[in-house]
């Protein structure tokens, strides 16, 4: 919901980026209480029994699916289905991933440690020595590397050694298929984080080439260093297949309603790039010193429920404001996007400002000065990816009229 404000003189529009050149591909999700695959490209799915979770192996040719605290493995079509293990925990988004290998999967046990178990021989071993972790694992390189959370924090795992490292705060964490990148969601679930596989910033995609769902979350990274899957938010919830180096994304057939999708490429398409080369997400130039201008605040963001919030502690809203005056590289007449908090400690923030109406007084600096609220929740209903961004110190007194 929008709460729209009177006297807005401009209106943005934002329409759909067309995507191209796409994989072959299966994209398998839940949805409903059952497992279904798609072909990309194609709108009929194959129902394929009950699950909550489902992950490919890496040759396509068998899934792993968690339904309640049951891990089972079947082959693609359905068939064969066998029951491995009857006590996994479910906290955090998906419990499990297939190895590399092709003949172990890995899930969560109730005491929060990971369990690797033998397709062939049953035979299963704790990897207590990595610590505890409350879901969404995702191997890579082979198996040398997993990433996975514990609650908010996001690690990265040298499973050779037992060693891990934290390497970002938020939900989705993946690295690609040949361990070169790390990635994560953002606050704002519109926004996937590229890091190199030390952990320092590479790049940003975005959900502006993702219809009709404009936010994303769930994503889990394929068998190809090239792509990964994401579940739509903020409209139908679709399954999307994302290429990482154009940031173009495909919607897997036309259901909603889908959850914990995860893609197997069979062939890939060629990009026009290697990766991208810079955030989708306009930034300001940085400015040294807060910027004081006047703006007429044209839509608020609602204050989120803590259903929204969902376990994050903190959220942030986004308002959008037309400014009357220019400041630094603020200009007027060219559109704003202001950030403030909105709930702190599970506690709802008092708007500021208060009174909707009239000129304000606006104290801000760009956002991008403060990296560490990028993971924190982020609910953004206005403007869009090309709006610059501001974070709001404070509304100073002196609010006016027209």
């Amino acid at each position: 919901m929008r709460t729209w404000i009177r006297h807005a003189p401009f209106l943005l529009l934002c329409g759909p980026l067309v995507a191209s050149n796409p994989p072959v591909a299966s994209v398998a999700y839940t949805r409903n209480g059952k497992v279904e695959v798609v072909n990309l490209g194609e709108e009929k799915a194959r129902v394929l029994g009950n699950g909550q979770f489902v992950r490919w192996g890496p040759e396509g040719k068998r899934l792993a699916v968690v339904n309640g605290k049951t891990l089972s493995v079947m082959e693609a079509d359905g068939r064969n289905r066998r029951v491995l293990a009857q006590d996994v925990k479910v906290k955090d988004g998906s419990p499990l991933d297939f190895h590399p290998d092709g003949n172990h999967i890995l899930y969560l046990a109730p005491d929060r440690h990971f369990q690797r178990i033998n397709l062939s021989t049953g035979e299963r071993v704790s990897h207590s020595d990595w610590g505890t972790f409350t879901g969404e694992p995702c191997y890579a390189d082979g198996g040398k590397w997993l990433v996975a959370r514990e609650e908010r924090t996001l690690w990265k795992v040298n499973t050779q050694t037992g060693v891990r490292t934290r390497f970002a705060t938020g939900c989705s964490p993946m690295m690609t298929a040949d361990g070169r990148y790390l990635l994560h969601n953002l606050g704002g679930h519109q926004r996937l984080a590229i890091l190199n596989a030390d952990g320092t910033p590479k790049t940003e995609l975005s959900t502006r080439t993702q219809r009709p769902d404009t936010r994303w979350d769930n994503h889990h990274a394929s068998n190809h260093p090239d792509y990964l899957t994401a579940q739509g938010e903020k409209g139908p919830r679709g399954a999307y297949v994302v290429r990482i180096s154009d940031n173009r994304i495909w919607r897997a057939g036309q259901k909603g309603g889908v959850q914990y999708p995860d893609v197997f490429i069979h062939q890939a398409a060629s990009s026009e790039n290697i990766l991208p080369t810079s955030p989708r997400v306009a930034e300001p130039k940085e400015h040294e010193g807060p910027i004081e201008v006047r703006a007429r605040l044209v839509e608020r963001t609602p204050t989120p429920s803590l259903t929204q919030l969902e376990e994050y502690r903190h959220a942030l809203v986004t308002d959008l404001y037309h400014p009357i005056t220019s400041a630094g590289p603020v200009s007027a007449d060219t559109p704003i996007v202001v950030i403030r908090w909105a709930v702190k400690d599970r506690k709802a923030v008092p708007p500021n400002p208060e009174n909707a109406e009239g000129i304000h007084h606006l104290r801000l600096s760009p956002f991008a000065a403060f990296p560490e609220l990028r993971s924190e929740r982020l609910i953004d209903d206005v403007g869009d990816m090309e709006t610059p961004r501001y974070f709001l110190l404070e509304v100073k007194s002196g609010t006016q009229s027209k």
